[in-house]
């Protein structure tokens, strides 16, 4: 079995990237230090990098049994780490909710973790899902002029989304070394597959979008943006690929795809989360 080789760049950026991809899935941040970027503030709830618009009635989140934690430094270093397996809360400094001026991570029963010193921001893994909680600690449901809808999905075609990634994974893994023609061809393929569900996806959006989901439109709308940007990202990358594929830079072709994949995957995840806003409303 051959394996390719990588420049140190090359192997870290690839490295970071699935890093990032995977932690989306079931990666979730509050922010107890504004970061050095400016993209969060104190009190800030993130899905991997992806900043939770906080609905207008909402005080915080309940998440399901996840299964770890840390309080995590400045160079993203683990202060401290331990397992959960119970359900927990993250209240957000709001007026006229429980904590108003601190952040505040417990159990649903009401044990406090208390951060660690220089904590920058707490990580929570979980796959089992989490909602919107009240100022009564209620999960939030259909808010007054909120029209439920029920099964609709983003990905109505679900075969289209499937065949895109796998041709992306199929390229990956022939590169760098593979058979010339075969990449080109699926490369080609790629190509008209991923604009076209770029489209269709667009127009699910759309259509998602006459139905006012009141209090959580805002929310669920910066993720469908937050999901848009990911594909043309995904997209983008695809094109730099074919490049260095047409050039020979086998190395740096296999980046562009892995990052194109990785984009495509992370608007999924990002699909996922804005459903499961709305899929109990």
């Amino acid at each position: 079995m051959r394996f390719p080789r990588f420049s140190p760049a090359a192997a870290l950026l690839v490295g970071g990237l699935l890093l990032s991809t995977n932690a989306l899935a079931g990666s979730h941040k509050a922010w107890y230090i504004d970061d050095i970027h400016g993209h969060f503030e104190y009190g800030d709830l993130s899905a991997g990098n992806t900043k939770l618009t906080i609905p207008n009635s909402a005080c915080g989140r309940r998440w399901e049994l996840p299964s770890y934690y840390r309080w995590v430094g400045h160079y993203a270093d683990t202060l401290f780490s331990a397992d959960l397996y119970s359900t927990v809360e993250i209240w957000v400094p709001k007026a006229g909710c429980p904590h108003e001026n601190e952040i505040v991570f417990q159990t649903q029963a009401g044990q406090v973790f208390t951060p660690v010193e220089g904590t920058h921001y707490l990580e929570l893994y979980s796959n089992y899902g989490s909602k919107w909680i009240g100022a009564d600690g209620k999960h939030l449901s259909c808010l007054p002029g909120c029209v439920p809808l029920g099964g609709w999905k983003y990905k109505a075609n679900a075969h289209s989304w499937g065949n895109v990634e796998a041709l992306l994974l199929d390229i990956r893994q022939a590169l760098p070394g593979g058979d010339a023609r075969r990449i080109d061809a699926m490369l080609a393929e790629a190509e008209q597959r991923l604009p076209a569900l770029i489209e269709q996806i667009g127009g699910r959006i759309q259509e998602r979008r006459r139905t006012d989901l009141d209090g959580f439109e805002r929310t669920i709308a910066d993720l469908e943006d937050a999901a848009g940007r990911s594909l043309q990202l995904s997209r983008k990358h695809l094109l730099d690929c074919r490049g260095n594929v047409a050039t020979r830079s086998s190395h740096e072709a296999y980046v562009d795809c892995s990052q194109a994949l990785d984009a495509l995957e992370r608007a999924d995840a990002l699909f996922g989360l804005a459903e499961s806003e709305w899929s109990d409303l």
